[in-house]
């Protein structure tokens, strides 16, 4: 019988990062992403890896070690290299082909003696103590259901001034939305002209979009197990095991889905199209300053307590 996390490895193992770079995914538009960016960061133009790295690792880089958890294609890992941001930077991952992506990666851009990968499961982790300077969890926290035993090993991996990051969706498990959600998204999907809604997806692709294709969370957890199985418990669990030192909220709570399937229609070029997307950021931003919704994503940055 096939175990869960055999299902969850087989799963990313025929993903890469190039499913979230088309023009269905919400954070591939650039002024998405620029936007999300912004707020990771509490209004700094800049990455959140550079924010990170710049503002909290800063003079005593290169720090000597840092792990990442979930490192994918090697994405992270090879951004923390260009910042010179340790000597030795360690990546692990559930999906042994990715992995193998990430190695050849590290290799081709010349930074193999940098980057080391392994194959390991983050639900398992079993750090050796103080051994790391800095953690970084990108996107892959909320795939954890273990949060509890998985942060306590990263608690006990940090040195005593090291560091914990995690750019995660902490939006509700398994992407069930909550009536009120789904209103406000339908509501302001309603607003979008027909020719901005025109799909990109492969099920429907050119067809305007009538509605918002919410994800079902049944379907969610039968094609990835793993999939925000604990997701809404995130700021919970760091709060508990860790000294917050700074928390910003990434919104995405109206933008995920409603821009999914169509987020590639609202470029630079159409002005038109740019004061939709505008309108659209203005309400998610009303929506969470009032706290009538909450965000879906945050950065936090944590050090041992």
């Amino acid at each position: 019988m096939t175990t869960r996390d055999e299902t969850v490895a087989a799963y990313w193992d025929h993903k890469t990062n190039d499913v979230f770079d088309g023009p269905t995914y919400w954070l591939a538009n650039p002024l998405v992403a620029q936007r999300h960016q912004q707020l990771a960061t509490r209004g700094q133009n800049t990455h959140w890896v550079n924010h990170c790295v710049e503002r909290h690792l800063g003079p005593a880089r290169p720090v000597e070690r840092i792990l990442t958890v979930g490192c994918g294609d090697g994405d992270l890992e090879r951004h923390l290299a260009l910042l010179d941001a340790a000597v030795r930077i360690e990546g692990i991952d559930i999906a042994p082909r990715r992995v193998e992506i990430a190695t050849r990666r590290a290799a081709e851009a010349g930074l193999g003696d940098r980057l080391h990968y392994r194959v390991a499961d983050a639900e398992a982790l079993e750090l050796e103590e103080e051994a790391y300077d800095a953690i970084f969890f990108d996107s892959s926290l909320h795939h954890l259901e273990n949060l509890e035993q998985a942060l306590e090993s990263c608690s006990r991996g940090l040195k005593r001034d090291g560091r914990l990051f995690v750019n995660e969706y902490v939006g509700p498990d398994r992407f069930d939305l909550s009536p009120e959600e789904r209103r406000v998204i339908e509501a302001t999907f309603s607003l979008i002209p027909a020719r901005y809604r025109r799909s990109h997806a492969e099920f429907d692709r050119g067809k305007v979009r009538q509605r918002v294709a919410f994800p079902d969370p049944a379907e969610v957890a039968r094609v990835d197990p793993s999939e925000s199985i604990r997701s809404s418990d995130i700021p919970r669990v760091l709060e508990e095991r860790f000294e917050l030192i700074e928390v910003n909220s990434a919104g995405g709570t109206i933008l995920q889905f409603l821009l999914d399937g169509i987020a590639g229609n609202f470029v630079a070029d159409d002005p038109a199209s740019v004061e939709i997307l505008e309108m659209i950021f203005a309400i998610e931003e009303r929506m969470l300053s009032s706290g009538h919704l909450r965000p879906h994503f945050l950065l936090a940055v944590c050090a041992p307590r």
